[in-house]
């Protein structure tokens, strides 16, 4: 293949909709286009600049792609046709991942720092406090969730990170009040494990209302000053 038509360096951005390519010599940006097209399942984004020389001196070029998100648009106005589709989208989202390292050993030890992660509550807490977790992570989650579906609110990535930090909040209430379940077992051998919850409840009260309205009163403020309301 002549150097050309041959790139020597090729990176795909992190939605993969763009291809950054070096070439040996001036590139021949006809050719390129030529050579996607016979690739399939390759789709080239409609544009007289795709693809497009970024930096002669270095002959890098840029390739844009269709993503996912011009794909269902594409799809839509087939099936609804092109006077009921916008033209774009008005937001196209995506959620990456990056590897932790290069290296072999990096893995390894990324695995067995979360196998002793998980072993450690197994040892520090009963096997009944197990159940109280997942029903109370369900549950805080499920009410935010609910109220976008009732309410018909726009459900995005910012949503995602909103309920996550939710089930954030709740798994440490949960871990700090089961703490002190552990301790006043041994501490109250008389009382029944119902007044031990109760009890334990009560004294980590005032931490859980501090905390949490700590972050109530950060977020109000956000919303009266922050969005214009």
């Amino acid at each position: 293949m002549p150097a050309e038509h041959k790139g020597d360096e090729v990176k795909f951005s992190a939605g993969g909709d763009k291809i950054a390519t070096r070439y040996e010599t001036d590139p021949d940006i006809n050719k390129i286009k030529e050579q996607l097209r016979s690739v399939p399942g390759i789709n080239l984004r409609e544009s007289p600049t795709n693809p497009q020389v970024t930096n002669p001196r270095d002959h890098r070029v840029e390739i844009q792609l269709q993503s996912k998100g011009d794909q269902l648009m594409d799809g839509l106005r087939a099936k609804l046709g092109a006077a009921a589709v916008p033209d774009q989208a008005l937001r196209v989202e995506w959620v990456g991942r990056r590897q932790a390292s290069s290296s072999g050993t990096a893995p390894e030890l990324g695995r067995h720092r979360d196998r002793v992660h998980h072993a450690l509550p197994r040892f520090r807490f009963d096997l009944r406090f197990a159940p109280g977790v997942v029903v109370a992570c369900i549950h805080d989650a499920m009410v935010v969730i609910g109220f976008f579906v009732i309410f018909r609110k726009e459900f995005t990535l910012l949503t995602v990170t909103a309920v996550l930090t939710i089930v954030g909040y709740s798994m440490n209430d949960t871990v700090v009040i089961y703490d002190r379940i552990r301790e006043n077992l041994s501490k109250h051998r008389g009382k029944t494990f119902s007044q031990i919850i109760n009890l334990s409840v009560s004294e980590t009260l005032s931490r859980t209302i501090l905390t949490s309205g700590a972050t109530m009163l950060s977020v109000l403020a956000f919303f009266i000053w922050g969005t214009g309301w």
